[in-house]
């Protein structure tokens, strides 16, 4: 079975890596152009994550796509329990 693959918008808020943004696979070119709006409208660092999953493994993969402003180095990462309730909704808001 094919991975399962989202586009992930993610901004700065205080000191962590929030969800801003989720998109289907078909698009990338949307999420990057929404991570660029956002960082230059706000002015604080934003990262476009692509996230794979494997549905018969269950494997996550995530990569970094673009980075837009710089975050400070204590900044917590982007990860699979990051805002679970926002990846919820966001999740919701797309199906």
């Amino acid at each position: 079975m094919k991975p399962i693959t989202t586009y992930e918008v993610y901004q700065v808020k205080f000191d962590r890596w929030a969800l801003r943004q989720r998109l289907a696979a078909r698009d990338q070119d949307k999420a990057i152009a929404a991570g660029r709006e956002l960082e230059m409208n706000t002015g604080l660092p934003v990262q476009v994550i692509e996230e794979s999953e494997d549905p018969e493994t269950g494997e996550m993969s995530l990569r970094v796509i673009r980075r837009f402003g710089k975050a400070e180095p204590d900044v917590k990462g982007p990860s699979e329990d990051t805002d679970v309730a926002s990846r919820i909704v966001m999740v919701v808001i797309n199906a």
